[in-house]
């Protein structure tokens, strides 16, 4: 269906002679393959490309090329690939359970660019029965770009010939930004589906006035650095009634993006996630990871929705952990926090080695993520890198420090846990006398009640559910990134009774940290994870997943 994609060379001589110079090779072609005596078009010098010259998808592939690298990203414009355009739209078709979604009467394209998703769609809907003239009148897009909007009318041109259709039908193409009206004689689309522009004000320059303007006006479920695909989620899911469906491609970062966040409860509160496409590498020249939420719109009080960490958890194969709405979280038995730039600084100016001469002095430990592994602080035991320097027994005496950094190491001089970040599972470790201290980004949480705060940390479910809710923050995509305020609204197990058992064995194997203490064995932590998949009541299934990720067997 999508035909073959011409290699570099080919590209580049089409591009020097544009879109128009090769549309009519494109529709002559496409009228001879599909049987029309269309108009004759003079030829042009270029060697017939791969697959050949009746392909409609061969237009906006040369706009593409056509268009700098530089002008792309200053618009946050990636062109999908034809091969991930026909996953996101099987993705955004397929039936779900408990869905009376069918074969769409009408689908929208809010930034078509080239018009690859809306040829996609074409397909599908001959390939269910439609015929092709009824099928252009059922899509339409919009592109802000007037040389991507020409070319994309020239595809579905070309398409209507390959298929038969002659004198065409003139495509619904316009040149207009999506966030703005659409046009009021287009029906009420059952189907958003494509890949809006990505631009983000903290990354890759700022926001078009158009679109800031509209966030600004939309505050309600917009933080004012909101990435423009969110922007555009928000406006295309507005334009659906119950019952249709968006398809957007859009970047992991807008998930658990600060100003993303009331986006995200808002469409709970609207949408179920059907489903989560998350392509196995990068479809995109531009750095950036993508995933496709298709959510489908029931804004019924009593509609059965999926929240999108469920979706997710489904298509990275998280196994599902139920939680009772009410269920309390961390918050209600403990505080958590974390260091920012002047705590790291500060710190990193009155760092020194422990030494046998000050050792008896009152030094807190500096620990950083690399010293955390599961119920065990290497301090003291392996050399830590931190501002730059390799050392060996980091230490800070609290008595030299004043303002934000002293209050910072003195609201740690406590019983506490200390959490490491960009881990497969999570990480806790308990400080039982108060004397270490975490560097930025270490996660600190301070409660009267360690032990149990770590045994809830190593529960399995929890770890299912961090990896649901965080997907898409860590360096690769099994790290978790909590931050201090995500940590603390994970739940908190059901049964005391075994999460008391549990918090008594964190507890035995919990030592003042002094740099020769002992790791606590496997058999210890899959003991731990045991009791506490059990205290929330979790089944086989989710402990095996947390010991694949721990890296652990079962006994």
């Amino acid at each position: 269906m999508s035909g073959v994609r011409p290699d570099i060379n080919w590209l580049n001589y089409a591009a020097a002679v544009g879109v128009d110079g090769i549309a009519g090779l494109v529709l002559d072609a496409c009228a001879n393959e599909g049987g029309v005596a269309a108009a004759s078009h003079q030829g042009v010098l270029l060697p017939e490309p791969t697959g050949g010259w009746a392909n409609p998808r061969l237009l906006g592939w040369v706009h593409e090329w056509m268009t700098s690298a530089s002008d792309r990203d200053d618009r946050g414009a990636y062109y999908t690939p034809p091969d991930f355009a026909a996953d996101v739209v099987d993705a955004a078709l397929r039936p779900a359970a408990g869905s009376a979604f069918g074969i769409p009467a009408f689908t929208v394209d809010p930034a078509c660019g080239g018009g690859v998703f809306l040829l996609e769609v074409l397909d599908r809907l001959v390939s269910s029965g439609v015929d092709p003239g009824p099928a252009v009148g059922a899509v339409a897009g919009l592109e802000i770009d007037p040389g991507a909007a020409r070319a994309a009318r020239l595809a579905i041109q070309a398409w209507q010939l390959l298929h038969g259709l002659y004198p065409v039908r003139p495509p619904q193409i316009v040149v207009a930004d999506a966030l703005g009206g659409w046009p009021r004689s287009w029906p009420e689309p059952q189907l958003v589906v494509g890949n809006p522009p990505f631009a983000s004000p903290m990354k890759s320059g700022s926001v078009p006035a158009e679109a800031a303007s509209y966030r600004n006006h939309h505050s309600e479920v917009l933080g004012p650095y909101a990435d423009l695909a969110a922007i555009h989620l928000w406006r295309a899911s507005q334009a659906l009634a119950d019952g249709g469906r968006l398809a957007f491609v859009a970047p992991v970062s807008i998930i658990n993006a600060r100003d993303t966040g009331l986006l995200w409860k808002r469409l709970e509160t609207q949408a179920d996630a059907v489903r989560v496409l998350i392509p196995a590498s990068n479809p995109f020249e531009a750095s950036v990871q993508v995933f496709v939420p298709v959510l489908e719109m029931r804004r019924e009080a009593r509609s059965n929705r999926r929240s999108l960490a469920a979706a997710v958890g489904d298509a990275i194969g998280i196994p599902p952990v139920e939680v009772p709405l009410e269920t309390p979280t961390l918050v209600t038995i403990a505080n958590a926090t974390s260091g920012f730039r002047d705590e790291f600084y500060g710190l990193a100016e009155f760092a020194s080695e422990e030494t046998q001469s000050n050792s008896a002095q009152p030094l807190r430990k500096l620990v950083n993520v690399g010293s955390i592994d599961p119920l065990h602080c290497s301090w003291g035991q392996t050399p830590a890198r931190f501002a730059k320097e390799r050392w060996e027994r980091p230490v800070v005496d609290a008595s030299k420090l004043t303002g934000k950094v002293g209050a910072f190491v003195d609201r740690q001089n406590r019983p506490k846990v200390l959490v490491a970040t960009q881990s497969s599972i999570l990480e806790p470790v308990v400080d039982p006398v108060g004397d270490l201290v975490g560097i930025t980004p270490t996660l600190i949480v301070t409660t009267d009640r360690p032990s149990h705060v770590a045994a809830m940390l190593l529960a399995p479910p929890v770890v299912a559910i961090a990896a649901q809710r965080w997907y898409g923050t860590g360096l690769t995509a099994t790290a978790l990134r909590p931050t201090a305020s995500t940590l603390v609204e994970l739940p908190l197990p059901l049964d005391q009774e075994l999460w008391d058992q549990a918090a008594a064995l964190v507890d035995r194997n919990t030592d003042p940290v002094d740099g020769h203490q002992s790791a606590p064995s496997a058999a210890t932590l899959l003991e731990i994870a045991e009791l506490m998949n059990r205290a929330y009541g979790a089944d086989a299934d989710v402990l095996r997943w947390w010991l694949e990720r721990a890296r652990l067997t079962e006994a």
